[in-house]
């Protein structure tokens, strides 16, 4: 499942990333229940940079190394849209989500932003 709209582009290294792009990549793999990517201030780099950053849900009875993950989407994602932060998550209460079942990219952004501290 990908969530994201067209206009929500995103800027990391200079160049666009489309989040909805790197979403459907994260869906296509076999363990990957859903997928959700925004951008985070780069804690590295220049004021306005941005990494890009995933959240993904393991489907039942498997297993997500984070780490793997952009090494896996090398194959179908240019390197600046690999994420570089990703989190493994279950959604619980699924706190960042509108009473539609929409996510919320801020609250997302603000969650993800706090892993890398």
């Amino acid at each position: 499942m990908t969530t994201s709209v067209r206009s929500d582009v995103k800027t990391s290294g200079g160049a666009n990333v489309t989040p909805a792009e790197v979403e459907a990549a994260l869906a296509g793999l076999p363990e990957v229940l859903e997928a959700y990517v925004t951008g985070v201030a780069d804690p590295d780099g220049t004021a306005g940079t941005q990494i890009v950053a995933a959240a993904v849900v393991p489907r039942a009875a498997t297993t997500i190394d984070p780490d793997e993950i952009p090494g896996r989407l090398k194959a179908e994602l240019s390197a600046f849209k690999l994420p570089t932060l990703v989190w493994v998550c279950l959604l619980q209460g699924r706190a960042a989500f509108t009473e539609s079942g929409k996510i919320k990219k801020s609250e997302l952004a603000t969650l993800l932003a706090r892993r890398l501290r």
